[in-house]
């Protein structure tokens, strides 16, 4: 007879991996391959050195995020893919661990830095965001401009 743990681990083992799950071990490859020189002193952060090393080149020069990009008038082009970089990391609770009011000490014990996957696009995969003529006639003043009155 199988546990309920066993027979879920055998469901996981069937399954396809998802994506997000793709990106964490493809991001974790390429840590391993810039490790030595954080380790080295060359690259402050992980991020640092798969950026300088691997991503960086006279194509791409500029990263930022999606909504980054929008936010500067930029949209990412059709069909680009994502370079991976881990995001800011977060405290999240370690699992079967009660919540209480608990000293600073106490809940960093219960807790773990979490990194998730920060997904960023270059400045050669961006363009300028055309408004369609339809629009930029909307925000045209339409019929004619009437003077202002004048106060007696």
């Amino acid at each position: 007879m199988t546990t309920t743990t066993e027979k879920t681990q055998e469901l996981k083992d069937k399954r396809e991996p998802r994506p997000i799950e793709v990106a964490r071990e493809r991001l974790k490859l390429l840590s391993l391959e810039v490790k030595d020189l954080v380790e080295d002193g060359t690259f402050e952060t992980i991020n640092d050195a798969i950026m300088e090393t691997l991503y960086k080149s006279r194509e791409h020069r500029t990263f930022n995020s999606f909504m980054g990009w929008k936010q500067q008038g930029k949209k990412v082009k059709k069909g680009e893919k994502a370079f991976l970089l881990w995001s800011k990391p977060k405290q999240v609770p370690k699992e079967n661990t009660p919540q209480t009011d608990e000293s600073d000490e106490n809940k960093q014990e219960d807790e773990y830095k979490f990194y998730g996957i920060a997904y960023l696009f270059s400045n050669a995969q961006v363009e300028d965001i055309e408004i369609p003529e339809s629009e930029e006639q909307e925000s045209e003043p339409q019929g004619r401009q009437l003077d202002p009155l004048p106060y007696d």
